[in-house]
């Protein structure tokens, strides 16, 4: 697909993440052209979502489709072999910088260890049988023997003794290249039910993206399931349950009394800052000092260390030093979703995150948006004085734009380098049960944390649990994805110590109950049958503080990748619709497809052409056939006069001109509908009558 000479839009966006997916739908909505670009050959971005087969081959994916896009921008594939763009007066083009995200993976997959072959059980008639065979005497009295009692066993063969040792004989142990190359074969069979994400998370039930998804109709492109349970594993113990509510603290056992009464206090805080509406939350968070939040929670509630993890980690997903008043509003958001959808606050995804920014994506092409994947842009329009961004150069053509959306991977070369950069750690893996024994198999989502001291890391660790209910994984599997903070180790340094904590080691089988179903009093740990580690590392430059150098330049801002909500990609899509178009409706309902008034089509004068010869040719063929309706009345005619004028009365010839009436009054109908849906027709392609064309 190509863009025509000279063509314009209201907005350029570049790269189909989530915040820009948001902005691009917003900006259509309200009726704006907007083209949509990404370099990648699928939506998403860094919020996609993958096979098991695709996840091994992430570089080849985010890398290789650029590449590819690069030649695919050239006529013969030769980059070198294009000419120069043909910039308009008065304007001037910057290069662009490019960054990739980068992935350092190691993959493993374990074969269930084989059950230890047992003996053969011999039965009584065999050992009765060896006893006596054993005790015969030389052959010639063997011989005697059976011939006079037959029913005595004779004494074995040399070839049926080798047979038996044949068929006794132990088959070669197979090799653990062999048994791991099985153990794939069996994986890959199944690779594409498997939907595994770059970035796990789930959406709070009140959360921002919630109230954007019903509010602007999107929600009929998405499934949710509700995440059943939260949990926290403090130390080497079982997992616990992360008190949401006041039903759930009263029934929990591992928090004592005392702090059951500090977490009822807390929780009633929270809850009546939020049920008190925006001047109620400022004035609250207006009374909490600038301060940790782990230092806030000891001194002001007096909360011993381990139930501040509760609230830290679990509820708030912050950090111990992040700010009070900004932890409080995480918090507070955890509790103003709580009872909405199940027991916990979350909601998760069918089919992975990837289909959120699909859905937003979809939106925007039905209400004009220009889609084009696989496609770099050469560089960026601006003014001669070099004070605006007026547009894009791609495939050698400009295309001027009153707006220009991009990535922190895809900036003038003019945009000062960045100063910082996100790394995040991962783990996927398979397993024959779930992680956490404590919480139901049959689950659709759980979600763990573990605290730092315990997964042995500089930062928390959040795990989500996936079952086959939730359309993550195939039956009898169940699909962990974990997400922590990159330090300067590798992934599986990171992640290593939580991994082997929650799954059996490798090599050695857990014991695990007949029906398949574990106990909460003796939870078993389930096997470990595939692991892969991998750190992203963006390493693209990130939009500054301070105002862009070029106006007219907008740069889409990334959440932390370690978030585990969506909450901070609707922020800064609405920061960046507000930036371009101030005081607008941010995405207005979406009307049902059965509701748009689509109007006339628009059409070229070539097609137009086309359309009215297909018309004048059905027009031609209802006419003849009026024609030959109207002869056959006129023999009808003379037949029913022919009748009266017969001295003989003949009542068939009258039934059948009676017949032959009746039909031609419902053709004579059917031809005046047909004549009146030619003339619509040839209203809605040019302004012309069915006569003229007759």
């Amino acid at each position: 697909m190509e863009l025509e000479d000279g063509v314009s839009f209201d907005a350029v966006v570049i790269g189909t993440g989530l915040p820009n997916a948001i902005l691009a739908a917003a900006l259509a909505r309200i009726d704006k052209r907007v083209l949509h670009l990404d370099s990648l050959e699928f939506y998403g971005q860094d919020w996609a979502t993958f096979s098991l087969k695709e996840l091994g081959e992430l570089n080849t994916l985010f890398n290789h489709s650029k590449e590819d896009a690069d030649a695919a921008s050239r006529p013969d594939g030769d980059a070198s072999a294009s000419t120069p763009a043909p910039i308009p007066p008065g304007q001037q083009m910057v290069d662009v910088k490019y960054s990739s995200t980068t992935f350092d993976s190691e993959e493993a997959v374990f074969p269930l260890p084989r059950a230890q072959p047992q003996p053969p059980m011999t039965t009584a008639t065999e050992e009765t049988n060896v006893v006596r065979a054993s005790a015969a005497a030389p052959t010639t009295v063997a011989a005697t023997e059976q011939a006079a009692h037959p029913a005595l066993p004779s004494a074995p063969t040399s070839t049926e003794t080798e047979t038996a040792q044949a068929v006794t004989a132990p088959l070669p142990e197979p090799t653990q290249e062999e048994l791991e190359s099985e153990a794939r074969a069996a994986l890959m069979k199944q690779a594409r039910r498997y939907n595994i994400d770059l970035f796990p998370k789930a959406c709070l039930s009140r959360g921002a993206l919630i109230q954007l998804l019903i509010s602007s109709n999107i929600g009929r492109y998405l499934e949710f399931k509700a995440v059943a349970e939260t949990y926290i594993r403090m130390d080497d113990g079982p997992a616990r349950e992360v008190p949401c509510s006041k039903s759930t603290l009263l029934l929990n056992r591992s928090v004592s009394p005392k702090n059951k009464r500090l977490l009822m206090k807390f929780l009633q805080f929270c809850t009546t800052a939020v049920d008190s509406g925006e001047n109620g939350g400022a004035a609250a968070a207006a009374a909490v000092p600038e301060s940790g939040f782990l230092e806030y929670l000891r001194a002001t509630w007096r909360f011993p260390d381990d139930l501040a993890k509760y609230i830290i980690f679990a509820i708030g997903n912050v950090e111990p030093d992040t700010s009070a008043r900004a932890a409080l509003s995480s918090v507070r958001e955890f509790f103003s979703s709580l009872g909405q959808y199940g027991k916990t606050p979350f909601i998760s995804p069918m089919y992975g995150v990837g289909e959120v920014p699909q859905a937003f994506c979809r939106l925007c092409a039905v209400f004009g948006g220009t889609y084009m994947l696989r496609q770099r842009i050469d560089g960026f329009l601006t003014a001669d004085d070099g004070g605006r961004c007026s547009g894009i150069v791609l495939n050698g053509k400009p295309v001027e734009s009153t707006w220009v959306v991009t990535t922190a991977g895809c900036l003038p070369t003019t945009y000062p380098a960045s100063t910082r950069g996100n790394r995040v750690s991962r783990a996927v893996l398979i397993t024959d049960g779930t992680l956490v024994p404590e919480a139901d198999e049959n689950q659709p989502v759980v979600t763990l944390c573990v605290p730092p001291e315990t997964a042995g890391n500089a930062n928390n660790v959040n795990a989500f649990v996936y079952s086959e209910d939730s359309a993550a994984c195939p039956s009898g599997r169940w699909l962990t994805q974990m997400v922590t903070k990159g330090t300067d180790a590798s992934a599986k340094t990171d992640l290593e110590h939580v991994v082997g904590m929650l799954t059996q080691q490798p090599g050695t089988a857990a014991t695990r109950p007949e029906d398949g179903k574990t106990s909460n009093k003796s939870p078993t740990k389930p096997n470990l049958l595939y692991s892969m580690y991998f750190s992203m590392d963006t390493e693209g430059p990130r939009a500054p503080d301070g105002p862009h150098e070029l106006s007219g330049l907008v740069i889409s801002n990334p959440p932390p990748p370690d978030s585990v909500n969506f909450q901070a990609a609707v922020a800064e899509a609405r920061r960046m619709f507000e930036l371009i178009c101030p005081g607008e409706e941010f995405l207005p309902t979406a009307p049902n497809p059965e509701d748009i008034d689509w109007g006339p089509p628009q059409l070229t004068a070539e097609e137009m052409d086309a359309r009215l010869t297909v018309l004048e040719k059905d027009a031609v063929q209802t006419w003849i056939g009026v024609g030959e309706i109207t002869q056959r009345l006129e023999s009808v005619r003379v037949r029913g006069a022919q009748s009266k004028r017969s001295t003989r009365t003949d009542t068939f010839e009258m039934v059948r001109t009676a017949i032959d009436l009746h039909s031609m009054s419902g053709e004579l109908a059917a031809v005046r509908t047909r004549l009146t849906l030619l003339n619509c027709r040839v209203d809605a392609i040019a302004p012309l009558s069915a006569e003229s064309i007759v």
